[in-house]
């Protein structure tokens, strides 16, 4: 009983701050975004980012909860599959894609106009 206590404790904060990150607050929270320079910062889409990760991790707090709420083995296994399967591509997605970065940025290989 305690561990559905507390997974469900947990899959409603992931909810809560994937609320939070889509609603376009938090940024400073997400990890990597915060430990970046104000240059850095800069070049980031930080909005885009944040309904990005807001909608992952409250995806994952559903998730989370259907796993408290319905504690069937099989469906634990094939939802816990589910969101490693789909962790990877998001992580490699939001650090590729140019989505997440400002179109005002200069590339690196080009110099700007003078």
């Amino acid at each position: 009983m305690t561990g559905v206590i507390i997974g469900a404790a947990v899959a409603l904060l992931c909810l809560i701050w994937g609320i939070i990150l889509i609603s376009g607050h938090g940024f400073g929270m997400i990890s990597g975004y915060n430990t970046m320079s104000k240059a850095e910062r800069e070049k980031v889409n930080a909005e885009a980012l944040g309904k990005a990760v807001g909608v992952y991790t409250a995806a994952i707090g559903v998730i989370a909860g259907v796993m408290c709420a319905i504690p069937v083995l099989w469906l634990i296994i094939m939802l816990s599959a589910l969101v490693l399967i789909v962790t990877i591509p998001f992580l490699i997605w939001v650090n590729k894609s140019p989505k997440f970065r400002c179109s005002n940025r200069v590339p690196q290989d080009k110099e700007r106009p003078q």
